[in-house]
């Protein structure tokens, strides 16, 4: 599923789910004692969306579309 709303702004699953992870790990946060579900989630938020990028990238070559 892509839904694009412009050239720049692609909307995959990979980028659904980082939202989701980012949602859950600050919800995390506030409501716990403990912190650090936000500064654990932000490495695998990272690589969902820098992950997808580069396998756009590379499906397109390089150029822009």
């Amino acid at each position: 599923m892509k839904i694009e709303f412009n050239m720049f702004i692609n909307l995959t699953w990979s980028k659904i789910m980082a939202l989701v992870v980012l949602g859950c790990a600050t919800t995390l946060d506030i409501l716990s004692v403990s912190n650090g579900a936000f500064l654990a989630s932000l490495p695998v938020i990272v690589i969902l969306i820098t992950g997808k990028q580069l396998i756009d990238w590379k499906e397109n070559n390089g150029k822009p579309k």
